[in-house]
Order: C-alpha cells, then structure tokens, then sequence
C-alpha cells in the first residue's frame, strides 16, 4: 500500500479474496482519525458517534466483499498489516452498528493476531526452556522522572502458583539481571515504563537502575513463546518503508521469541492489570494466545461501565507472533520427594518380611 494504491488479500479454509482497497486518501484520512480516538479516556457522545462511524466505514473499507463478518465469525483472524495500518488494532472495527458500543467491536466475533511478514511462521525455531515465567517489575527507579508503578497483586500471586518461576521486584529488577536471567522462561513478563528517544525515535524499556534500549537486546538469545510488555507505547516506533515499524517487538523476535504480547498507545493501569490477569487465567486453561487474550478484552467489556468500553481502556494490547497456546513445565513439588521415599521404605519393609519369612531365625 501506498499514497496512491493499495491492495489485500483475504485467505481462508475455502476461499482466497483479492481486491484492490479504494480511495486511499480517504482511508488515511479515517485512520488519521481514529488514532486520535484510541488515544483518548474520555468522549462525549458526538465524538463516539464519529468514532464509531470511522471504525464503520474503515471496516468496510478494509473488508470490501460480500459477508466479510460472517466469513470471519467464530475464526482465528491473522492480520499481515502495511504501512499505517501496522498502527492500528483491527479489535476496534466496527463490523455492523449497534446500540450497544461494547458490543459492535470486531474482537466479539473473532480471535485476532498479527504477523510481521508472511514468512514469520518459516522462522520459528523450536524452544525448550527449562522454567515456566519470568516477571519483572522495577515498581521504583532510580531515573525520578520515572513515576512509581503499583503492584498488581493478582497477576503475581497468579504467578507465584504456577512454578519454575523467578520474580524480580524493585531493586531487583536490574537490566543485568534481565539480560542475565532472559534466555530459559517460556513467559517473560515485564512491567515497567517504555518511551523513544525523542531524536532518533529509538524505542527503550526502563529498569530499576537504567534503560535499555531495542538494539541491546540484538544478539541476547531467548527461548520465550511469549514477552509480554506490559508498559506504554511498546508497539511504537519509527515506521521504516517496506520494513513496518521497528519497534521493541522486533528486537525480541530477532532473538528468537516466538510471539509479544505488546501495547499501542498509553496503558490505563486499572483496565491493563485486570485485561493481563485474565489473559494468563485463560492460557492456563488451555486457550491458545489471541483466544485468550480475546477472552480477557470481552469479560473487560461487559464486566465494566459504559465509558470504558472505549478503545482506550480495553484494545492497546496486541498479540505478534505465533498464536498457538504454551504448554508449561509441571511444578517441582517437594511431595515428589516424599514418595519416592515412602514407596522405598515400604518396599525395603516388604522386602525384610519376606526375608525372614523364608528364613526364620532360631532362639
């Protein structure tokens, strides 16, 4: 896609749709607009109505051909997005307009994940950590610009359950531990504060002692089927030509992970720790990673009031990369332990009854 042409492709299990996208001023126009729609807490109704006006027609734009939403109901919807659509949540379309907002969106008809390219899946690698999660939260920093984050006691005692898992918290959550301890967790959890340099717009996390920026991570292997970056604007960066945006994600999937879970604009901290929470609850049970994340997004949308079933509070995270479910290590369990020796006692018992039965010792 360009400033004058654009194109798409529509794949599924029985049919493959191209088609060209019209009047690609107009489309850069809506999604001009419905960026800064995304970007805000707060509209009163006129702006929601244009909001949901722009997500309609960007919709029907994007999805030009006959039953597009019944095509994709109940389905697993993998985006390849180009140029300024790599900006935007496709959750936030609005299929068909209704009088409930929280119930247009398109997350409530399908599962959706994104790739970088369409030869992502060709370089997958195959991963075998040996622990489960890794959770990072520097809560303080030594940088006082940085503002204090608040625990989300959910999320870690969630973690604290699930086994072969190392927490890092405040002091601990250095960038030499990070680097140190990076390469053998299935999930790497990190929460934090995130930003780009304002002159060569370089994407960098903070730690509790100093920063890191994207291009330290080239060449620190890891074996992660997911990092989830859990701080503001993780999915920004400067928009190459051809190359999409280069933002943190890229970093990690240079380095091997399989798929980051990754936010577009400011993260409302109430609204991220519930949506997050969730979203671990419904991996573990099984779920592959956009249904759970789809499951989360929905329970927040119908368990919370009307203003916050705005995008701003519910569609910044997105999942990149391979959306299957994660299988973890089983705990190691100190009753384990506790068998062996109890079956090794009682078949040492066993074994000395039946000794002295077969030889009975005279007085």
């Amino acid at each position: 896609m360009d400033h004058e042409k654009g194109y798409g492709i529509f794949m599924s299990d029985t049919s493959t749709l191209f088609f060209e996208i019209e009047n690609i001023q107009r489309l850069y126009k809506h999604l001009e607009a419905l960026d800064s729609f995304l970007r805000v807490p707060i509209m009163n109704q006129t702006k929601i109505d244009r909001f949901q006006s722009t997500a309609h027609q960007l919709f029907q734009t994007l999805f030009p051909f006959d039953q597009a939403v019944n095509l994709m109901a109940d389905k697993q919807l993998i985006i390849i997005p180009d140029q300024r659509l790599s900006k935007i949540p496709f959750e936030v379309l609005i299929p068909e307009l209704k009088k409930d907002l929280s119930d247009a969106y398109l997350i409530q008809y399908c599962d959706i994940g994104y790739l970088h390219s369409a030869s992502f899946f060709m370089q997958q690698q195959e991963h075998n950590p040996s622990n489960n999660y890794l959770f990072f939260a520097p809560e303080s920093f030594v940088d006082t610009t940085l503002s204090s984050l608040q625990k989300n006691h959910a999320l870690t005692q969630f973690i604290d359950q699930q086994g072969r898992s190392t927490k890092c918290l405040g002091a601990k959550a250095t960038k030499k531990n990070f680097l140190h301890h990076l390469s053998d967790y299935s999930i790497v959890h990190i929460n934090t504060h995130a930003g780009l340099d304002s002159i060569d717009m370089k994407p960098w996390l903070a730690f509790h002692d100093q920063i890191m920026h994207w291009d330290e991570l080239f060449g620190k292997e890891n074996q992660a089927e997911l990092i989830v970056l859990d701080a503001c604007k993780t999915n920004d960066g400067l928009l190459m030509k051809g190359e999409g945006i280069l933002n943190l994600s890229r970093s990690f999937f240079y380095n091997g992970t399989a798929s980051v879970l990754a936010s577009s604009w400011n993260v409302n901290e109430r609204s991220g720790n519930q949506i997050l929470t969730d979203f671990y609850k419904y991996l573990d049970e099984g779920r592959t990673k956009t249904k759970a994340l789809q499951g989360a997004k929905i329970n927040f949308l119908q368990s919370d009031q009307y203003a916050r079933a705005l995008p701003y509070y519910w569609a910044p995270f997105t999942l990149t990369g391979n959306p299957d479910g994660i299988l973890l290590k089983p705990a190691k369990s100190i009753w384990r332990k506790w068998i062996f020796i109890i079956a090794g006692s009682i078949l040492l018992y066993i074994f000395i009854s039946l000794f002295k039965s077969s030889f009975p010792i005279s007085r």
